[in-house]
């Protein structure tokens, strides 16, 4: 009898990953959130090959800092046929290739297997034999054993978010363009004194946000905590967030520190949420032209 893969989306994503995340759509296409992912996802021509109106959540993990160097695994879940990406492939002649128990198809950038109706894993090339040699290892989630799961994820509230991520960098390969473009926008505090960072948004009647940040000691979580504060002193009363309606919402954010990390948690109200995303989702439309203007109206 042949292994059966796991069903776990968490079972499949690398150990070493220095980034890890998930992205629940079923609750995003419920808010304002959902037309500027489906503008980003149009932009980044990311390789979306399933109808993502099948695709429920998306987990992810991997390393790397830039389109030209990212690598990937990530569990789609959702409601598919068993002969999904069998007949995407017959309808795009999308070639297949076999690795261990598993049946690939290549896309451009990416690799797609599925495991069942309802699991679809999806990896960049490099990856390939890595998903392969994970189909037939049994049981277990090795990335949750890693220190940035382990140190992150309960402190951002993972398990129970709709979007999620938590990111490292060990060999500071992605510093210089991490600093480069938080000064852009006055964080260059933030990002000098991290050595892990987390973000996640919890949809409920409300929209829970919650931001960590790890440190190498205490000294500089204080040293995060009062620039972090400052920040969004400044950040609440500046122009175009106002225009926006954001300063409210920014106002509600609250720093807390626990020893060598710094937290920034908050609950804004749903329908201030919303109208604060539409407003921008306008205007980033009307800076785009009227073909841009006709879809978001």
């Amino acid at each position: 009898e042949l292994p059966k893969p796991p069903l776990d989306p968490w079972a499949w994503l690398p150990p070493e990953s220095t980034f890890v995340g998930k992205v629940a759509l079923t609750e995003l296409r419920k808010t304002q959130l959902w037309p500027l992912w489906a503008e980003v996802e149009k932009e980044q021509r990311l390789d979306a090959w399933v109808p993502l109106d099948k695709v429920n959540r998306v987990t992810f993990g991997g390393t790397g800092q830039t389109v030209d160097n990212v690598s990937y695994i990530a569990a789609l879940e959702g409601e598919f046929s068993l002969l999904e990406l069998s007949a995407l492939a017959k309808q795009d002649n999308t070639p297949r290739e076999r690795h261990g128990i598993l049946t690939f198809y290549r896309r451009p950038d990416s690799l797609w297997t599925q495991v069942d109706e309802k699991l679809i894993i999806v990896c960049t090339p490099d990856r390939v034999m890595q998903v392969a040699d994970r189909a037939v290892a049994g049981p277990g989630t090795a990335v949750k054993d890693a220190p940035l799961y382990k140190t992150l994820a309960d402190r951002v509230a993972l398990p129970v978010a709709h979007v999620a991520l938590i990111a490292e960098d060990p060999e500071g390969k992605g510093r210089a363009m991490l600093d480069q473009h938080a000064e852009q926008y006055g964080l260059g505090q933030f990002t000098a004194d991290a050595k892990r960072l987390g973000f996640s948004i919890e949809i409920t009647a409300d929209y829970r946000i919650v931001a960590v940040a790890e440190t190498p000691d205490e000294d500089r979580a204080q040293t995060l905590q009062t620039a972090t504060r400052d920040k969004l002193a400044s950040v609440s009363n500046n122009m175009f967030v106002r225009m926006l309606g954001l300063g409210g919402m920014v106002s509600r954010m609250r720093v807390s520190g626990d020893q060598n990390f710094v937290f920034v948690r908050g609950t804004v109200p749903e329908v201030d949420f919303n109208a604060a995303v539409e407003k921008l989702h306008r205007m980033l439309s009307v800076a785009k032209g009227p073909a841009h203007q006709d879809a978001a109206e």
